[in-house]
């Protein structure tokens, strides 16, 4: 079972125009050299893409665009319950990467359930995943941990098997966008795959001798070129250092590369982007370089400018960014429901000017307000239920806001207790005298307190970008894993 999200797929990412029918990926080479070999495999999964390809190869696979670790753990048991298998091939983890191997420990643990249940048992080559062109070092911390997680499973029995992709690819020349390989890409983890699949197989067939490969438990050691810097600067695009230039050591002579020959015409086809979670109500990320609306990427609650002049597009800490003259400017949406049991809220802030009144980051009238506070520039929230309100900004020195920095600001409520969030750490909580957060069906406003009850004139000054909104009450490592995101760049929806 090829397992795994859109690189298992075969897709050279958005801007691929082949249709689904010839989208191959790893997974054509690679089972045409286990074919070659007088091997016969079968590939299962409930997907089918690349069927009309050349040469024909077994287009069954669990390769689900856009996913993450997180929900593939959640249905693997089911897809194995409809596909059985006996080895999965599993590449997993590009999509909003962390560095923490949980959510793959968690497949792991659901394959386990699997096997206990049916009496079966499953091998599992799990690959440390390929980097990007513009090199992220929070995947190769990933991938180490990755490794480490694995064989302590093996310690107890677990029948694992590392291979090492990201070491396999040439970031330079085999990627077709940012986190695809291309063709070439493609065919280089193919051979990664078969190396581990060729001695496991003649291993368990003493009759056969095993072709030289580089041993399944062994993983190479990648070493960027140089060491990458993380300074956000004036460009939209991720900028986490520089792009090493990655040629793996091969250990032994590998299977030819089968580079197949499509002789279908290639038909355009719309692909669509990653999904946001679930959870998100909505998502500013303020990317937009003209005109006067600012899309929600997550629900409907687009958000139009009004104040005086004209939108004054900046550099973000993630892509673009609006700048607010702490006078005049808002962004607002039409009047919509928001979330009242839990809530969450951030944004990226850089302040031009903090000695004035409250200055509103995200605010929705008889609801919450989220600013910073004048004195002593406190990040706090307030909720709002028809006319009772509470009001927290922990007075502590690790809750200040500077002026002309980034800071990445979030706070939370899950019905019981508010917390504040800067740059990932909590850093104060409050059992809220609000059980409930009124929903008011106003618009929401970024960059502009507007409760009435807390006077006018509570504009920011300065800098806003990527603006989330969730209906439910983050954990704190999930914040502080959405603002080391930002830090190397990253969207919060892949």
């Amino acid at each position: 079972m090829p397992l795994g999200d859109s690189i298992t797929f075969g897709t050279y990412g958005s801007g691929d125009p082949r249709p689904s029918a010839l989208v191959t990926g790893y997974r054509q080479p690679l089972y045409l050299s286990l074919t070659n070999s007088s091997y016969d495999v079968d590939f299962v999964g409930g997907l089918i893409a690349g069927q009309s390809a050349t040469p024909a190869f077994d287009p069954e696979h669990e390769g689900h665009g856009g996913w993450t670790a997180s929900q593939v753990a959640v249905t693997v048991y089911d897809w194995l319950v409809a596909s059985q298998a006996d080895i999965i091939l599993l590449h997993i983890g590009t999509n909003n990467p962390t560095t923490s191997p949980i959510h793959v420990e968690n497949i792991l643990n659901e394959i386990d359930r699997y096997e206990n249940d049916f009496n079966v048992d499953i091998t599992v080559v799990l690959a440390r995943i390929i980097n990007r062109t513009f090199y992220n070092p929070r995947i190769t911390i990933f991938n180490q941990n990755i490794e480490a997680m694995a064989l302590d499973r093996v310690a107890n029995g677990d029948d694992i098997i590392v291979v090492d992709m990201e070491s396999a690819l040439n970031y330079s020349t085999d990627m077709a966008d940012n986190l695809h390989p291309n063709e070439t890409g493609y065919t280089k983890m193919s051979n990664v795959w078969f190396a581990a699949l060729d001695a496991l197989f003649a291993a368990c067939d003493p009759d056969v001798t095993p072709t030289p490969t580089i041993p399944p438990t062994t993983t190479a050691t990648f070493t960027p070129t140089a060491t990458p810097t993380f300074t956000p600067t004036a460009t939209n695009t991720p900028t986490s250092g520089p792009s090493p230039t990655l040629t793996p050591t091969p250990t032994a002579t590998s299977t030819p590369s089968i580079t197949p020959t499509i002789t279908a015409t290639l038909i355009p086809t719309a692909t669509s982007v990653g999904s946001c979670p679930g959870d998100m109500v909505s998502y500013w990320t303020l990317n937009e370089t003209s005109g006067f609306l600012f899309a929600d990427l997550s629900g409907d609650n687009d958000a139009t400018f009004t104040g005086s002049g004209t939108p004054n597009y900046a550099v973000g800490q993630v892509g673009g960014a609006l700048a607010f003259n702490g006078t005049t400017q808002t962004l607002h949406t039409a009047a919509t429901a928001n979330p009242t049991d839990e809530i969450t809220v951030m944004a990226w802030i850089n302040p031009s000017d903090l000695s004035r009144r409250d200055r509103g980051i995200l605010s929705k009238a008889d609801a919450f307000v989220f600013e910073v506070e004048s004195v002593g520039s406190l990040l706090s929230l307030t909720l709002i239920n028809g006319g009772s309100f509470d009001e927290f900004e922990p007075n502590v020195s690790s809750n200040q806001i500077g002026v002309g920095d980034w800071t990445f600001v979030a706070a939370t409520f899950d019905g019981t207790t508010m917390v504040i969030y800067i740059n990932g750490t909590a850093v104060g909580s409050k059992i809220s005298s609000i059980s409930a957060i009124g929903n008011s069906e106003e618009p929401y406003h970024i960059g502009w307190t507007s409760h009435i009850a807390f006077g006018t004139n509570r504009y920011f000054n300065g800098i806003i970008d990527d603006v989330a909104v969730y209906e439910r009450a983050l954990s704190a490592a999930e914040i502080a894993e959405r603002y080391e995101d930002g830090l190397v760049g990253l969207s919060h929806c892949p």
